[in-house]
């Protein structure tokens, strides 16, 4: 006998009000330590430098200054290093951090 996964319950699943409840809480326990390790890469006025945000039904941790892709990703040149704060902060925070497929 073997596993079978039933069918839709990832999208069951990710649809739930529970589960987007308990990802806005996580992000949300991830959000100051994440924000402890930003840079201020032209910060976006009005926006805390990192937000819980939801598009598409879907949770995000969102770097909102200007240069956050700079931050994480680093630039072309030494000036520009690679600092990853969402990436070292969701970890700092104790959540595991998965490539997606």
């Amino acid at each position: 006998m073997s596993f079978r996964p039933k069918p839709g319950f990832e999208q069951q699943l990710s649809g739930s009000l529970a589960v987007k409840a308990e990802l806005a809480r996580a992000a949300a326990t991830a959000r100051p330590v994440v924000e402890g390790m930003t840079h201020h890469a032209m910060p976006r006025p009005g926006h805390q430098r990192i937000e819980v945000q939801e598009a598409g039904g879907d949770i995000y941790l969102v770097n909102t200054n200007y240069g956050g892709h700079l931050e994480e990703f680093g630039g072309a040149d030494v000036k520009s290093p690679v600092y990853a704060p969402l990436r070292r902060g969701v970890r700092a925070a104790g959540f595991r951090l998965l490539a997606e497929d």
